[in-house]
């Protein structure tokens, strides 16, 4: 015979005398445990036997025995709550009874007598009006965590049973609801919205949530206006225009349903005519948030702003290779490998251009006149550019100092071998970056971090706390 088909063979072979040697230890576990009068557990164990070898006869026997009597004994117990009229009881012992037929039923045969069935449907059709009754007189009391456990236990029994899921559904919506009506009465229009947006995801059009969402969200919106910025040089107007810019486009797309944004071009006209600045009083603000149909403003003045460029310079800077020489030793004129350090110089580029501003700003309530947020906003962007370059590679490079080139070899000077120098050398070689970004991709990256902070702290202004 072919090894192969030898070994397969002793495999199964083996897998099935495996397989009926635990059966038949099962079994006769199962035996024991029957003569004890340990029916439930004597089940157990012949189940688990014929699970192992599915025509093991001792093992079919003995569940057919056992498992009959255990049958008979959950039916007298369903029997003996149905007659009781305790048809919850009665309910789940004869669906026990029915998992239990169902179990062993891919081995033996375990019979109910139909009246037993008939008995069951009573039962659970009495249960079930009993629970929907209980659970209408706990909505009525607004008892709805109570109300929702007898729904979801009428649904489990029955998922088609009357408008239960309808019912169980409204019992988690209209604590929500009730609370979103208060929370709206109270004036706290943001949480009234956020609770109705819960009521309507869950439920959809639930009684009048979506009216009551979209009224919240009317009163708790915040409309601003961006005012321009003052400044004092022409440097200073590019970096506040970008500001103002990043300020209203932040806010535009911004996922806080309570805010809403002035167009820009209607702020600036008549913020030109009102000649509005950081010195308006407090009447002032007010009647130039209601001609602007603002709820808040958001003012400015550039208090600095420069820039420091060094363009990018290449400077020649001293360094070691390392090289393998081979050598002879004087005095056996046995031949060996030596490690030195040759002299060397690569080119160096660098360069960085920095920008710094700094911004006095003021949230102002335009109702009335209050500054719900201030203060100056310092900020600085760097660039920098710093890489290496050199004829022959880098691999084998060390950094060091020396003061003279003559001699080639390392005779003066100092090498420097740790990995961590080694290292920072190679990756001035490696580095990607080759260019500085220009004056104008650093400003508008600073205009959107001063943008940022001053947005951040109206997301977290709330008229409502």
């Amino acid at each position: 015979m072919n090894r192969k088909y030898l070994f397969l063979a002793l495999t199964v072979i083996s897998v099935l005398t495996w397989q009926c040697t635990g059966s038949k230890s099962l079994s006769r576990k199962a035996d024991k445990l029957q003569e004890a009068g340990l029916n439930e557990e004597a089940a157990d164990f012949y189940y688990k036997s014929l699970q192992r070898n599915p025509r093991n006869v001792d093992a079919k026997i003995g569940l057919k025995q056992t498992g009959k009597e255990i049958l008979e004994s959950l039916l007298n117990e369903f029997y003996k709550s149905y007659s009781a009229e305790d048809y919850r009881m009665a309910v789940y012992k004869y669906r026990e009874a029915k998992d239990f037929q169902d179990m062993c039923s891919p081995f033996v045969d375990l019979e109910i007598p139909p009246y037993y069935n008939d008995y069951y449907e009573e039962s659970e059709t009495t249960y079930k009006n009993n629970l929907y009754e209980k659970a209408n007189e706990l909505i009525y009391e607004e008892k709805y965590k109570e109300a929702d456990e007898k729904l979801k236990e009428i649904i489990e029994l029955d998922p088609t049973f009357k408008d239960a899921k309808e019912l169980a559904s409204m019992t988690t919506a209209e604590p929500m609801y009730q609370k979103g009506v208060k929370l709206y009465e109270a004036k706290k229009y943001r949480e009234s919205y956020a609770m109705m947006k819960r009521v309507i995801d869950q439920k959809g059009s639930y009684k009048d949530a979506i009216d009551y969402r979209d009224n919240a969200l009317e009163e708790a919106t915040i409309t601003i206006a961006v005012s321009p910025f003052d400044v004092s040089s022409s440097s200073q107007s590019q970096i506040a225009e970008k500001i103002n810019g990043s300020i209203t486009q932040s806010l535009v797309n911004s996922e806080n349903p309570f805010i809403k944004v002035v167009d820009r071009s209607n702020t600036e006209k008549l913020l030109e005519e009102q000649r509005l600045n950081m010195e308006l009083g407090t009447e002032s603000r007010v009647q130039a948030g209601e001609m602007l149909g603002a709820n808040m403003i958001i003012t400015g003045k550039m208090m600095d702003y420069s820039v420091q460029s060094q363009p990018i310079q290449t400077s020649r800077q001293p360094a070691f290779e390392q090289i393998k020489v081979q050598k002879v030793n004087p005095r056996t004129k046995e031949k060996y490998v030596a490690t030195e350090y040759r002299k060397t110089y690569y080119k160096e580029y660098s360069g960085s251009r920095n920008i710094t501003a700094a911004l006095q700003y003021q949230v102002i309530n335009a109702e009335t006149g209050e500054v719900v947020s201030g203060g100056v906003i310092n900020e600085t962007e760097r660039d920098n550019v710093n890489y290496a370059s050199r004829k022959g590679g880098f691999k084998n490079l060390y950094p060091g100092e020396f003061s003279s080139s003559l001699g080639g070899l390392m005779k003066e000077g100092k090498v420097i071998t740790s990995y961590k120098a080694k290292s920072q050398l190679q990756s001035k070689f490696t580095s990607s970056k080759r260019e500085l970004r220009s004056e104008n991709q650093i400003r508008a990256d600073l205009a959107q971090k001063i943008a940022q902070n001053i947005v951040s702290k109206v997301h977290e202004y709330n008229p409502e706390l």
